[in-house]
């Protein structure tokens, strides 16, 4: 048994693990795709269920559901990697803020609860190619009702850089 009280959030994970966020491009534009990529890695009790914490998106924000990639040793359970990328459309120009990504585990070699957060960088959405900067004054994304997103899906690489236009609508969430 574990010992003392679990933090919240914890869910079961045990061993070492890291957790990273990247968001790209850099200066995304309204109504262009931008990828946030989370990677969960490290070496633990995979088998039990260890999966990527969810995250918070805002309202603003059209999101296609995201593909998790599993990365492990041939013939080790224990050690390996999630990466899931989710793809975002900022629907208006303006300052977008993600709120941060907690990941809670068990250390047993430190013997005491470890929680791991990434906080993305604040997003600054330019105009896209349907609003001119003189056109659309810049509005703020509200960060309110904030839907988690985590899954798995099978929509191939192709059907991934297609652009939204060309994906069928089941994929947007």
């Amino acid at each position: 048994p574990l010992p003392g009280r679990a933090p919240e959030g914890f869910l079961g994970a045990v061993g070492d693990f890291r957790l990273e966020s990247k968001l790209v491009p850099e200066n995304p534009k309204a109504g262009e795709p931008l990828t946030w990529t989370l990677s969960l890695e490290g070496t633990g009790n995979w088998p039990m269920g260890v999966a990527l914490p969810p995250r918070a998106v805002p309202e603003d924000l059209r999101t296609i559901r995201p593909r998790i990639e599993r990365d492990f040793a041939e013939g080790d359970l224990f050690t390996g990697r999630l990466v899931e990328d989710l793809v975002l459309i900022p629907e208006h120009e303006g300052e977008v803020l993600l709120d941060p990504v907690r990941f809670v585990y068990f250390d047993p070699v430190g013997e005491r609860y470890e929680t791991l957060e990434v906080q993305p960088r604040r997003l600054s959405v330019g105009p896209g190619r349907t609003q001119t900067a003189a056109a659309t004054a810049p509005v703020a994304l509200p960060a309110a009702k904030p839907a988690a997103v985590t899954g798995d899906t099978t929509m191939a690489m192709s059907d991934r850089d297609a652009g939204p236009a060309a994906l069928p609508a089941d994929l947007l969430v």
